[in-house]
């Protein structure tokens, strides 16, 4: 189990259901599918990779950095959830990773196909061995943090209210609950929870 392959495959199937578990939870909250999740992934990957690589600015450092920038784009994101209905915001998320795509192509600063490099690493200690080991055991906490908040907001009033506007918006809002506000803090929260995968997949 030691094996670095291994503990690389376990540590991206760990970062695979910090995506998945805010973007469950997001779903439920705004009652559309969400197809472009990995949006999120890029921005938090690149402002922590950018800050890195210019700055070198260590993991703790662009943390805070990459959390603001998944706050800013969720709210200007946000408006999507209340402005295309159905199937509209599943196929408007469906182009944004693939505008985002074309940004990276684009612009020189983010290296294109080749990616950027000399990153700093999320662990660094004198054994490789050990920082295989670490990083792992870091993507594991990040994950149950990532469950237990998301449990926790579930079985909480906020997780009742999103489970009323994944079931009929219209009786939800007819009862007096303010579906748009509600949509806008569910999509905001779980995209900033999915950026924070995206700096760890950075720094990884």
């Amino acid at each position: 189990i030691w094996q670095p392959d291994i503990m690389s495959l376990i540590a991206t199937a760990n970062i695979y259901a910090c995506i998945a578990i805010p973007l469950g939870w997001q779903m439920t909250g705004i009652g559309r599918l969400n197809f472009g999740p990995q949006v999120f992934v890029g921005l938090g990957g690149f402002t922590a990779a950018l800050l890195s690589v210019h700055f070198g600015w260590g993991p703790w450092a662009t943390l805070p950095i990459a959390i603001l920038t998944g706050l800013l784009f969720g709210l200007i994101f946000s408006s999507l959830t209340n402005i295309a209905k159905g199937l509209y915001f599943s196929l408007v998320t469906l182009i944004l990773p693939l505008i985002f795509l074309e940004v990276t192509y684009y612009f020189s600063i983010f290296k294109g196909e080749t990616g950027l490099y000399g990153i700093t690493p999320l662990v660094t200690v004198s054994n490789i061995k050990w920082e295989y080991i670490l990083t792992n055991y870091f993507s594991l906490i990040l994950l149950v943090i990532f469950l237990f908040v998301t449990v926790k907001v579930l079985d909480s009033r906020v997780g009742l209210y999103a489970a009323a506007i994944n079931d009929d918006e219209e009786v939800a809002n007819n009862l007096g609950l303010n579906i748009k506000k509600w949509k806008i803090v569910c999509f905001v929260a779980t995209s900033v929870m999915i950026t924070i995968a995206g700096w760890f997949t950075a720094h990884y």
